[in-house]
Protein backbone atom coordinates (compact mmCIF):
# COMPACT_ATOMS: atom_id res chain seq x y z
CA UNK A 1 0.00 0.00 0.00
CA UNK A 2 1.59 3.56 -0.82
CA UNK A 3 1.29 6.17 1.86
CA UNK A 4 0.01 9.65 0.68
CA UNK A 5 3.21 12.05 1.85
CA UNK A 6 2.78 12.90 5.51
CA UNK A 7 0.41 10.00 6.47
CA UNK A 8 1.83 7.55 9.26
CA UNK A 9 2.57 3.68 8.42
CA UNK A 10 -0.63 2.36 10.38
CA UNK A 11 1.50 -0.28 12.68
CA UNK A 12 -1.77 -2.04 14.14
CA UNK A 13 -5.28 -2.46 11.92
CA UNK A 14 -8.01 -3.65 13.00
CA UNK A 15 -11.17 -3.87 10.59
CA UNK A 16 -14.95 -5.11 11.21
CA UNK A 17 -13.76 -7.21 14.07
CA UNK A 18 -16.52 -9.05 16.06
CA UNK A 19 -15.92 -11.39 18.86
CA UNK A 20 -18.47 -13.87 20.52
CA UNK A 21 -19.13 -16.12 23.87
CA UNK A 22 -21.97 -18.66 23.49
CA UNK A 23 -24.78 -15.50 23.33
CA UNK A 24 -22.85 -12.79 24.61
CA UNK A 25 -21.43 -10.69 21.94
CA UNK A 26 -17.99 -9.21 22.93
CA UNK A 27 -17.11 -7.38 20.34
CA UNK A 28 -19.46 -5.95 17.74
CA UNK A 29 -17.66 -4.53 14.41
CA UNK A 30 -14.78 -2.65 16.09
CA UNK A 31 -12.68 -0.49 13.91
CA UNK A 32 -9.47 0.75 15.33
CA UNK A 33 -5.98 1.91 13.99
CA UNK A 34 -2.91 3.13 15.40
CA UNK A 35 0.55 4.51 13.77
CA UNK A 36 4.12 4.24 14.57
CA UNK A 37 4.80 6.88 16.89
CA UNK A 38 1.33 7.13 18.45
CA UNK A 39 0.03 6.85 21.53
CA UNK A 40 -3.69 5.54 21.55
CA UNK A 41 -6.13 4.67 24.48
CA UNK A 42 -9.38 2.45 24.82
CA UNK A 43 -11.55 3.56 27.84
CA UNK A 44 -14.93 1.90 28.90
CA UNK A 45 -16.17 0.22 31.66
CA UNK A 46 -15.55 -3.07 33.23
CA UNK A 47 -17.06 -5.77 30.63
CA UNK A 48 -17.05 -3.29 27.56
CA UNK A 49 -14.18 -6.03 25.25
CA UNK A 50 -11.35 -3.75 26.02
CA UNK A 51 -9.43 -6.79 27.55
CA UNK A 52 -10.54 -9.42 24.75
CA UNK A 53 -9.69 -7.45 21.99
CA UNK A 54 -6.44 -6.22 23.90
CA UNK A 55 -5.88 -10.89 24.31
CA UNK A 56 -7.06 -10.76 20.25
CA UNK A 57 -3.96 -8.51 19.25
CA UNK A 58 -2.10 -10.58 21.70
CA UNK A 59 -2.47 -13.28 18.89
CA UNK A 60 -4.48 -15.13 21.96
CA UNK A 61 -8.28 -14.79 21.15
CA UNK A 62 -9.31 -15.77 17.99
CA UNK A 63 -12.05 -13.64 16.85
CA UNK A 64 -14.95 -14.49 14.79
CA UNK A 65 -14.50 -12.30 12.01
CA UNK A 66 -12.52 -9.29 10.25
CA UNK A 67 -8.64 -8.56 10.65
CA UNK A 68 -6.41 -7.94 12.77
CA UNK A 69 -2.74 -6.37 11.12
CA UNK A 70 0.71 -6.00 12.66
CA UNK A 71 2.91 -4.41 10.10
CA UNK A 72 0.67 -6.09 7.36
CA UNK A 73 0.87 -9.33 9.20
CA UNK A 74 -2.74 -10.92 9.24
CA UNK A 75 -3.15 -12.55 12.96
CA UNK A 76 -6.55 -14.07 11.33
CA UNK A 77 -4.78 -16.06 9.34
CA UNK A 78 -1.20 -17.01 11.09
CA UNK A 79 -1.59 -15.87 15.01
CA UNK A 80 1.97 -16.66 15.67
CA UNK A 81 2.72 -13.74 13.20
CA UNK A 82 2.75 -11.72 16.40
CA UNK A 83 5.74 -14.19 18.22
CA UNK A 84 8.85 -11.45 18.95
CA UNK A 85 6.76 -8.12 17.35
CA UNK A 86 5.00 -6.66 20.53
CA UNK A 87 5.40 -5.73 23.81
CA UNK A 88 2.68 -6.34 26.79
CA UNK A 89 2.35 -4.56 29.58
CA UNK A 90 -0.55 -6.41 31.83
CA UNK A 91 -2.58 -5.30 34.67
CA UNK A 92 -1.47 -7.39 37.17
CA UNK A 93 1.66 -9.33 36.07
CA UNK A 94 3.05 -12.88 37.58
CA UNK A 95 5.76 -13.83 37.35
CA UNK A 96 7.82 -16.74 38.98
CA UNK A 97 7.28 -16.61 42.51
CA UNK A 98 11.56 -18.03 43.13
CA UNK A 99 12.82 -16.52 40.26
CA UNK A 100 14.53 -12.89 41.03
CA UNK A 101 13.96 -10.08 39.23
CA UNK A 102 17.51 -10.20 37.09
CA UNK A 103 16.40 -13.43 36.13
CA UNK A 104 12.81 -12.41 35.23
CA UNK A 105 14.51 -9.88 33.04
CA UNK A 106 17.06 -11.94 31.32
CA UNK A 107 14.33 -14.33 30.18
CA UNK A 108 11.93 -11.49 28.85
CA UNK A 109 14.80 -10.45 27.28
CA UNK A 110 15.49 -13.46 24.95
CA UNK A 111 11.79 -13.71 23.73
CA UNK A 112 12.38 -10.40 21.55
CA UNK A 113 15.03 -7.85 20.33
CA UNK A 114 15.39 -5.56 23.04
CA UNK A 115 14.21 -1.53 22.10
CA UNK A 116 14.90 0.16 25.51
CA UNK A 117 18.53 -0.25 26.70
CA UNK A 118 17.53 -2.39 30.10
CA UNK A 119 19.65 -0.67 32.39
CA UNK A 120 17.99 2.59 31.63
CA UNK A 121 14.59 1.26 32.45
CA UNK A 122 15.71 -0.84 35.18
CA UNK A 123 17.63 2.73 36.94
CA UNK A 124 14.24 5.16 35.80
CA UNK A 125 12.22 2.48 37.43
CA UNK A 126 13.84 2.58 40.36
CA UNK A 127 14.45 -1.53 40.54
CA UNK A 128 18.77 -1.59 40.35
CA UNK A 129 18.83 -2.45 43.89
CA UNK A 130 15.82 -4.88 43.41
CA UNK A 131 17.85 -7.17 41.19
CA UNK A 132 18.70 -9.74 43.06
CA UNK A 133 15.64 -9.54 45.06
CA UNK A 134 13.35 -12.86 44.44
CA UNK A 135 9.45 -11.74 42.84
CA UNK A 136 7.97 -13.12 46.28
CA UNK A 137 9.60 -10.92 48.32
CA UNK A 138 8.84 -7.47 46.40
CA UNK A 139 5.64 -5.60 47.19
CA UNK A 140 2.99 -4.94 44.77
CA UNK A 141 3.70 -1.77 42.97
CA UNK A 142 7.22 -3.50 42.25
CA UNK A 143 5.78 -6.18 40.77
CA UNK A 144 4.03 -3.83 38.51
CA UNK A 145 7.35 -1.80 37.78
CA UNK A 146 8.74 -4.85 36.89
CA UNK A 147 6.10 -5.62 35.04
CA UNK A 148 6.13 -2.24 32.89
CA UNK A 149 10.08 -2.66 32.56
CA UNK A 150 10.03 -6.31 30.78
CA UNK A 151 6.64 -4.97 28.56
CA UNK A 152 8.82 -1.90 27.08
CA UNK A 153 12.00 -3.36 26.82
CA UNK A 154 10.68 -4.72 24.14
CA UNK A 155 7.80 -4.67 21.43
CA UNK A 156 9.82 -2.46 18.78
CA UNK A 157 6.79 -1.95 16.53
CA UNK A 158 4.08 -2.73 19.00
CA UNK A 159 3.27 -2.33 22.85
CA UNK A 160 -0.09 -3.45 24.25
CA UNK A 161 -0.17 -1.95 27.82
CA UNK A 162 -3.48 -3.24 30.04
CA UNK A 163 -3.75 -0.60 32.77
CA UNK A 164 -0.30 0.37 32.96
CA UNK A 165 -0.43 2.29 36.53
CA UNK A 166 -3.41 0.61 38.47
CA UNK A 167 -1.13 -0.54 40.85
CA UNK A 168 1.17 2.60 41.23
CA UNK A 169 1.55 5.60 43.46
CA UNK A 170 1.26 9.10 41.93
CA UNK A 171 5.38 9.45 41.80
CA UNK A 172 5.28 6.03 40.27
CA UNK A 173 2.95 6.33 37.53
CA UNK A 174 4.36 9.63 36.27
CA UNK A 175 7.31 8.17 35.81
CA UNK A 176 5.57 5.19 33.69
CA UNK A 177 3.87 7.87 31.78
CA UNK A 178 7.41 9.50 31.27
CA UNK A 179 8.71 6.03 29.20
CA UNK A 180 5.68 5.63 27.53
CA UNK A 181 5.96 8.85 25.59
CA UNK A 182 9.56 8.11 25.33
CA UNK A 183 8.45 4.74 23.59
CA UNK A 184 5.97 6.03 20.93
CA UNK A 185 8.23 9.75 20.62
CA UNK A 186 11.78 8.61 20.48
CA UNK A 187 11.76 4.88 19.71
CA UNK A 188 8.42 5.50 16.69
CA UNK A 189 7.04 2.60 18.34
CA UNK A 190 2.82 2.51 18.23
CA UNK A 191 1.36 1.98 21.98
CA UNK A 192 -1.87 0.95 22.54
CA UNK A 193 -3.52 0.96 26.23
CA UNK A 194 -6.54 0.46 28.17
CA UNK A 195 -6.79 2.88 31.00
CA UNK A 196 -9.03 4.37 33.81
CA UNK A 197 -7.38 6.78 34.49
CA UNK A 198 -8.84 9.75 33.14
CA UNK A 199 -5.81 12.23 33.73
CA UNK A 200 -3.59 9.89 32.21
CA UNK A 201 -5.79 9.42 28.99
CA UNK A 202 -5.38 13.20 28.76
CA UNK A 203 -1.53 13.56 29.29
CA UNK A 204 -0.71 10.60 27.26
CA UNK A 205 -3.47 9.89 24.20
CA UNK A 206 -3.01 11.37 20.67
CA UNK A 207 -6.39 9.50 19.80
CA UNK A 208 -8.91 8.08 22.31
CA UNK A 209 -11.67 4.94 21.63
CA UNK A 210 -14.14 5.02 24.28
CA UNK A 211 -16.36 1.61 23.86
CA UNK A 212 -19.08 -0.04 25.33
CA UNK A 213 -21.19 -3.26 25.23
CA UNK A 214 -18.47 -4.08 22.28
CA UNK A 215 -18.93 -1.07 20.22
CA UNK A 216 -16.96 1.97 19.37
CA UNK A 217 -18.94 4.89 20.60
CA UNK A 218 -17.19 7.94 20.09
CA UNK A 219 -13.48 8.42 18.76
CA UNK A 220 -11.10 11.05 18.27
CA UNK A 221 -8.56 13.24 20.36
CA UNK A 222 -9.37 13.76 23.96
CA UNK A 223 -10.38 17.58 23.11
CA UNK A 224 -12.32 16.38 20.20
CA UNK A 225 -14.04 14.27 21.76
CA UNK A 226 -14.86 16.27 24.73
CA UNK A 227 -16.32 19.08 22.14
CA UNK A 228 -18.32 17.10 20.17
CA UNK A 229 -20.02 15.29 23.11
CA UNK A 230 -20.01 17.84 26.09
CA UNK A 231 -20.12 21.64 24.62
CA UNK A 232 -21.59 23.16 27.62
CA UNK A 233 -19.48 24.33 30.37
CA UNK A 234 -19.91 24.28 34.12
CA UNK A 235 -20.28 27.15 36.80
CA UNK A 236 -19.59 25.50 40.39
CA UNK A 237 -19.37 27.70 43.56
CA UNK A 238 -19.77 26.34 47.61
CA UNK A 239 -21.89 28.14 50.15
CA UNK A 240 -22.62 27.76 53.63
CA UNK A 241 -25.74 26.01 54.30
CA UNK A 242 -26.71 27.70 56.38
CA UNK A 243 -27.19 30.64 54.67
CA UNK A 244 -28.12 29.23 50.89
CA UNK A 245 -31.67 29.89 51.79
CA UNK A 246 -31.43 33.10 52.55
CA UNK A 247 -30.03 34.15 49.50
CA UNK A 248 -32.10 32.74 47.70
CA UNK A 249 -30.29 30.42 45.26
CA UNK A 250 -32.70 27.83 45.40
CA UNK A 251 -34.86 29.79 42.45
CA UNK A 252 -31.29 29.55 40.57
CA UNK A 253 -32.19 26.17 38.91
CA UNK A 254 -28.67 25.06 40.53
CA UNK A 255 -27.43 21.22 40.81
CA UNK A 256 -26.58 20.87 44.56
CA UNK A 257 -24.64 18.27 46.76
CA UNK A 258 -24.01 18.77 50.34
CA UNK A 259 -20.09 18.64 51.54
CA UNK A 260 -19.90 18.93 55.45
CA UNK A 261 -21.38 22.35 56.48
CA UNK A 262 -20.83 23.84 52.50
CA UNK A 263 -23.28 23.17 49.62
CA UNK A 264 -21.52 22.73 46.49
CA UNK A 265 -23.76 24.20 43.80
CA UNK A 266 -23.41 23.73 40.05
CA UNK A 267 -25.03 25.45 37.17
CA UNK A 268 -24.47 24.57 33.68
CA UNK A 269 -23.65 27.46 30.97
CA UNK A 270 -23.50 27.59 26.98
CA UNK A 271 -20.58 29.14 26.70
CA UNK A 272 -17.59 30.66 28.87
CA UNK A 273 -18.86 34.12 28.07
CA UNK A 274 -22.48 33.18 30.27
CA UNK A 275 -20.41 31.06 32.97
CA UNK A 276 -18.29 34.72 33.02
CA UNK A 277 -21.23 36.55 33.01
CA UNK A 278 -23.18 34.17 35.79
CA UNK A 279 -19.98 34.61 38.36
CA UNK A 280 -20.32 37.79 38.22
CA UNK A 281 -23.51 38.29 39.00
CA UNK A 282 -23.15 35.87 42.11
CA UNK A 283 -20.08 37.22 43.33
CA UNK A 284 -21.94 41.05 42.98
CA UNK A 285 -25.40 39.69 44.71
CA UNK A 286 -23.93 37.55 47.40
CA UNK A 287 -20.22 38.64 47.79
CA UNK A 288 -18.30 36.79 50.34
CA UNK A 289 -20.79 34.38 50.84
CA UNK A 290 -19.67 32.83 47.66
CA UNK A 291 -16.94 30.31 47.93
CA UNK A 292 -14.49 28.67 45.76
CA UNK A 293 -15.75 29.93 42.82
CA UNK A 294 -14.53 28.00 39.36
CA UNK A 295 -16.27 28.11 35.65
CA UNK A 296 -14.74 24.21 34.48
CA UNK A 297 -14.95 22.64 30.90
CA UNK A 298 -16.21 18.82 31.03
CA UNK A 299 -13.64 16.47 31.26
CA UNK A 300 -13.40 12.95 29.66
CA UNK A 301 -15.25 11.47 32.73
CA UNK A 302 -18.20 14.06 32.05
CA UNK A 303 -18.37 12.65 28.38
CA UNK A 304 -18.43 9.17 29.73
CA UNK A 305 -21.20 9.55 31.71
CA UNK A 306 -22.96 11.36 29.79
CA UNK A 307 -22.50 8.14 27.03
CA UNK A 308 -23.16 5.79 28.51
CA UNK A 309 -24.49 6.36 31.85
CA UNK A 310 -22.33 5.06 34.28
CA UNK A 311 -18.61 6.08 35.43
CA UNK A 312 -15.40 4.56 33.99
CA UNK A 313 -15.22 2.28 37.39
CA UNK A 314 -18.71 1.35 37.21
Amino acid sequence: MELVQGEKQKTLEITNVSKSFGDFQVLDAIDLHVSAGEIVGILGPNGAGKSTLLRACEGLEKVDEGRIQISGADLTIDRGAVKGRIGLVLQRPKFSSYATVCETIDLFKSFHPISIPVDYLTDVLGMTSKLDTRIAKLSGGERQRLGVLVGLMGGQELTLLDEPTSELDPQARRVVWQLISEKARRHNAAILMTTHQMEEAEVLCDRIYIVNHGRIISSGSPAQIIMENCDTMTLTFMVREDVFKDLGLASDGLGISRHGQFLKCRKEVASSEEGQALMHDFLSRFGPNILEVALQRPNLEDVFIKLTGTHLRG
